[in-house]
């Protein structure tokens, strides 16, 4: 499990993993983390994501995120996304983030 205090003055985060995976373009990938919240926390976003990158490892299109919980979450739910690798696509990433919290985030179980 790995409890996070967002930093920034907004309370913002993507905590990336520090791994890139390698992607075939064409092909489904698929992340998944259990996220929960401190009881009375606010957020306004906290979920799993994926990032794409080409052989250089700079990045290919946006960031594709998954189902979001937008209200404090005090038991683990899971955060799903599953996509297909974009052309041009040579690795990805996972990612969880967390946006307008104030309070504590959980997150555990984080995997492609």
């Amino acid at each position: 499990c790995a409890r996070f205090t967002p930093s920034s003055p907004v309370g913002e985060f993507k905590l990336f993993s520090n791994r890139y995976r390698v992607a075939v373009p064409g092909e489904t990938v698929r992340a998944e983390a259990w996220v929960k919240t401190s009881a009375g926390a606010t957020l306004s976003a906290m979920r799993v994501g994926l990032a794409f990158y080409d052989k250089a490892r700079v990045q290919v299109g946006g960031f594709v995120s998954g189902n979001n919980y937008a209200t404090a979450q005090t038991n683990y739910v899971q955060s799903l996304i599953e996509t297909v690798v974009p052309a041009g696509t040579a690795f990805y990433r996972e990612y969880v983030q967390a946006a307008g919290v104030v309070g504590l985030v959980y997150a555990d179980d984080v995997f492609t």
